[in-house]
């Protein structure tokens, strides 16, 4: 390794992660992932040789800290996390399509069940998408006694005809709808499984109100186990806000001093 034990590398993007992930576990180096906010501002380097050889300098005088990168259990963890989030979104965006053209239609299902995707609302959309209309009487039959509305009231706010287009197109967001929620299933149980190596810290943020334990798995996901990234409760704010300032449509500043 020609006496060369440090690598320092900038992270761009997602394109330093497959190379940290083999200098990490294969070559014995010690890697530092650097940010690269800290070396953007320094004017006439534009090449990756010169951005490597400035990178290189700052870090032999100690100007440049590492990033903080949990390990591989918990960037494992973040994958799935973030996927689940991700399918999810999927889904509510669907049953808002959903919701949308049912509304178009001049369905109102939403105006007499407060779920459009609970047990009683599949068995009606999936009779419309067969039959194109419904009855009273076909009402009658498929709601639950839970449901505050009468038959007749929700026949009512169901007062209207498909053609064979439209039922096939309705028939196709609920295929995929209900594929959706079998991927979260199936996800969900990943998840768990892979959160043995966490089962105490999991524990112990359940106990948190308001978290229970796929969304104390998804914080952890984030944030790592390391006891240093929250020895400060500082840091984590700060953390915090960078996540959703990232996400917001607004150049907003806070002073976190």
């Amino acid at each position: 390794m020609n006496d060369c034990f440090h690598v320092a590398m900038e992270s761009t993007g997602i394109y330093w992660m497959a190379l940290y992930d083999i200098l990490q576990e294969h070559s014995g180096f010690n890697v530092y992932v650097v940010n690269a906010h800290h070396m953007r501002n320094i004017p006439g380097r534009k090449t990756d040789v010169k951005d490597a050889q400035w990178i290189a300098e700052l870090f032999r005088f100690g100007l440049l800290n590492s990033s903080f990168i949990p390990c591989k259990a918990v960037r494992e963890l973040r994958e799935y996390t973030r996927f689940y989030k991700k399918v999810n979104e999927n889904r509510a965006q669907l049953v808002t399509r959903i919701e949308k053209f049912l509304q178009i239609h001049g369905f109102k299902l939403s105006s007499v069940v407060s779920d459009i995707t609970g047990v009683t609302s599949r068995k009606l959309l999936h009779h419309l998408a067969d039959n194109g209309s419904i009855s009273c009487t076909d009402v009658a039959s498929m709601i639950d006694k839970r449901i505050k509305k009468s038959p007749q009231e929700i026949a009512y706010a169901l007062n209207g005809t498909l053609s064979l287009a439209e039922r096939k197109l309705l028939k196709r967001m609920l295929s995929f709808l209900a594929i959706f929620e079998q991927e979260l299933l199936d996800l969900k149980s990943e998840i768990i499984n892979l959160s043995e190596p966490f089962k105490e810290s999991v524990e112990i943020m359940s106990n948190i109100p308001g978290l229970d334990v796929l969304s104390s798995l998804y914080i952890l996901g984030e944030i790592g186990q390391k006891k240093s990234i929250i020895a400060v409760a500082r840091k984590l704010l700060v953390y915090i806000y960078m996540i959703l300032s990232s996400k917001s449509p607004y150049n907003t500043k806070l002073d976190m001093t």
